[in-house]
């Protein structure tokens, strides 16, 4: 496949350029670089840094700033979710729940004066209506003892009022007194704590004051790769990490998604890329780094060739043409001898193959090959070579290219 798009590209820049046709130089010296095909290592590995995550985890925080006075649990215990972490004695809470207590109590007073002086404006009301009734009083003497009824019972339905407003400032302070407790977010494991009798928290705090991982079973790697190296990692690539508590131990993952956003480390670029594991043993924990490799290739003692070997093709070769490609040959014109490759290729990639040519008797001698592991420098072979044969990776041209031929 490879060699199919190097090809085509070639092609393209053909189109736009003139041909050079001249006559050739006869030379006892070989034009060909070759390598002999020998066993080794195809490895093909991207390395990387990354932090170890519970797929469900929570960072905790104080609600409100207080003062701790009791702590009701410890690292490593297993909490639900809300469950009290711990209490908080609140100052300021509390001392407005002493104003909000002492304002309601005064308004309850001003209640009970203004319910007496009600009263006394009813009795007094009452009296001098008798003494209206029966003449003994002006009708302008009741006026006022009425005004002053209106005015108590004013006064009274206004002080009502104001103490249930203070009765629910009362109520609403007593309760963000009682809600002054630091509690699970979720159910999991009680990682981190950090907390003392006495210490003062608030939701201002740069660290949180706990660290809660619902499971460490089903874990996350959030590794980072560098901008260099993100082409060569795909969701298929496999890939392995360890931790240096364990720096023998090979663990697998598997590669769940790669990020598009890059992050900035200086001059130096990074791109998400996460992973998942199974933590099987439960031995390893969130927050600890995971030295990860994405392998791409990893073979040993096989029989291999130089990647580049892969895109030589020599400038006379002209493959046998199928029935099925005579017309679109013909259509190439002068450069059917391109056209006649590009089909050969398209055919070789359909069947999974690859082409190379093989140094025989001084002369190319083409080759169909198997390829199984591949990195930028070496590509191992499943069939189609033998170890010492010469495979050709270049051919050093003396003179111009020999001229085309016609079909």
């Amino acid at each position: 496949m490879l060699r199919l798009c190097v090809l085509i590209l070639g092609f393209a820049v053909m189109l736009n350029a003139c041909s050079i046709s001249g006559p050739t130089r006869k030379s006892d010296v070989s034009p060909f670089e070759t390598y002999s095909v020998d066993s080794g290592d195809v490895r093909d590995i991207v390395p990387a840094v990354g932090t170890l995550r519970a797929q469900g985890e929570a960072n905790v925080y104080a609600s409100t700033e207080g003062i701790v006075t009791e702590i009701l649990a410890k690292e490593g215990d297993s909490v639900s979710a809300g469950q009290i972490l711990a209490r908080l004695n609140l100052p300021q809470v509390h001392s407005a729940a002493n104003e909000a207590t002492a304002q309601a109590q005064a308004a309850q007073a001003t209640v009970e004066e203004s319910r007496i002086k009600l009263e006394s404006a009813q009795s007094a009301y009452a009296k001098r209506k008798a003494l209206a009734d029966s003449g003994y009083v002006s009708q302008a003497g009741l006026e006022r003892e009425q005004t002053e009824l209106k005015a108590a019972e004013a006064a009274f339905s206004r002080a009502e009022a104001q103490a249930k407003a203070a009765l629910a400032r009362r109520s609403s302070s007593g309760f963000a007194a009682q809600s002054a407790e630091i509690r699970a977010p979720i159910s999991g494991k009680l990682l981190a704590l950090r907390l003392q009798t006495g210490q003062r928290v608030s939701p201002g705090d740069e660290l949180p004051v706990a660290f809660i991982a619902d499971s460490a079973r089903h874990m996350w790697i959030d590794a980072y790769v560098s901008e260099s190296d993100i082409r060569r990692v795909d969701l298929s690539v496999s890939a392995h990490f360890s931790v240096d508590t364990q720096p023998q131990r090979i663990i697998p993952a598997t590669v769940e998604s790669i990020g598009s956003a890059p992050t900035k480390d200086g001059n130096f670029t990074y791109y998400p890329v996460r992973l998942s594991f199974d933590n099987i043993f439960d031995d390893i924990r969130p927050g600890m780094t995971a030295s990860v490799e994405f392998v791409r290739a990893n073979s040993s003692k096989v029989l291999r060739i130089p990647a580049k070997a892969l895109y030589y093709n020599p400038d006379d070769y002209v493959p046998e043409i199928h029935p099925d490609d005579v017309r679109k040959v013909k259509a190439m014109g002068e450069y059917w001898q391109e056209g006649a490759q590009v089909a050969e290729l398209l055919r070789l990639d359909k069947e999974g193959k690859e082409l190379v040519f093989v140094l025989k008797n001084g002369k190319p001698e083409r080759r169909e090959i198997l390829i199984g592991a591949q990195s930028d420098d070496f590509i191992e072979i499943i069939d189609g070579l033998k170890p010492g044969e010469q495979v050709i990776l270049t051919e050093k041209r003396i003179g111009p290219p020999p001229a085309r031929r016609p079909m």
